[in-house]
């Protein structure tokens, strides 16, 4: 009896993953623990994204963005999105003791999920370019 339930479960099993196997067009990730399909042209897009990203950004310099902003009256700080508040070179106390008098503003794809190697090149090296911002902005909040 034992046998035959596990061999009704191993089947089950083998069939879920035959589905998972067969689709070549998707790709899966893993998220929070749960598991998630992308299509491989949905991934490929995402890179060459992020590869557009980190070529504008690296052409441009954060103090004298920041000096611009400050100039049309825009005294936001760059913060990461994500679960919990992060303000690259600001910390918590200090933020807390500027809040009413400086804002912040978030940039696509400066969060807590990554896609691949090509987020995570964007995401390192716009959190150089924030922080070099932020303290531009610090000086005047």
């Amino acid at each position: 009896m034992k046998n035959k339930k596990y061999s009704v479960i191993v089947g089950i099993v083998l069939i879920s993953l035959q589905g998972c196997i067969s689709t070549g067009e998707k790709k899966s990730t893993v998220t929070k623990g749960q598991l998630n399909k992308v299509p491989i042209s949905s991934v490929q897009a995402k890179d060459e994204q992020f590869i557009q990203r980190l070529a504008v950004l690296k052409q441009r310099n954060p103090e004298k963005d920041a000096q611009q902003a400050i100039a049309k009256g825009d005294k936001r700080f760059i913060a990461k999105a994500g679960r919990g508040l992060m303000i690259p070179s600001i910390d918590a106390k200090q933020y807390a003791q500027l809040q009413g008098k400086c804002g912040l503003q978030y940039k696509e794809g400066f969060g807590d999920f990554l896609y691949r190697e090509h987020h995570q090149r964007y995401y390192n090296a716009m959190m150089a370019y924030a922080a070099a911002y932020n303290k531009v902005i610090l000086a005047v909040c």
